[in-house]
């Protein structure tokens, strides 16, 4: 409910990475498409959070040693202000939590992790008992999927500006 014009934005979502590389990938670093999270709300309601995106890596060598994140975020906190005379019926409601992305890489045994996030809550006293008022967290995202590289093989071209060649091809994989 945003009757107030005072309500949370919601989170922005992790985004595509794609990766394609001709060699290898490795490392200790990480690759990450996380979510952001719901802004909160005084009065109206509060912000969803964000899903995780989506990270392909596609690498015709091995991929090793990385890790890659496409986790959800938590859902914006709807905290009502203590004033006098208090404010009373105000519980439009907190954001749901953002869930997990989705990963897939052409082969190697890393660390993936697609998360859902916990939704917000309301500090509303008519709803002590069930302080989510219907929000619920984000679901979990789908990880180890994997997504197949192609190799085009050709023999003897060599291409120079300002010249055209035939060239003949074959796709394997």
């Amino acid at each position: 409910d945003q009757d107030n014009g005072l309500g949370g934005e919601g989170g922005k979502g992790g985004g595509l990475v794609y990766l394609m590389s001709y060699g290898t990938v490795g490392g200790t670093g990480s690759i990450v498409s996380n979510g952001s999270a719901g802004a909160a709300s005084g009065h109206d309601g509060a912000g969803g959070g964000g899903a995780g995106g989506t990270v392909v890596v596609n690498s015709v060598g091995t991929i090793s040693g990385i890790s890659i994140n496409a986790n959800g975020a938590v859902g914006g906190t709807q905290t009502i202000p203590i004033v006098f005379p208090p404010i009373t019926a105000q519980a439009e409601g907190p954001g749901g939590g953002g869930g997990g992305g989705y990963i897939a890489t052409s082969g190697g045994a890393i660390t993936q992790t697609v998360n859902p996030r916990a939704n917000g809550i309301t500090n509303e006293s008519q709803l002590s008992e069930f302080r989510p008022n219907g929000a619920t967290k984000g679901a979990i995202g789908t990880a180890n999927q994997t997504v197949t590289n192609f190799t085009i093989n050709t023999t003897g071209a060599t291409i120079c500006a300002g010249n055209t060649a035939s060239i003949s091809a074959s796709i394997s994989g």
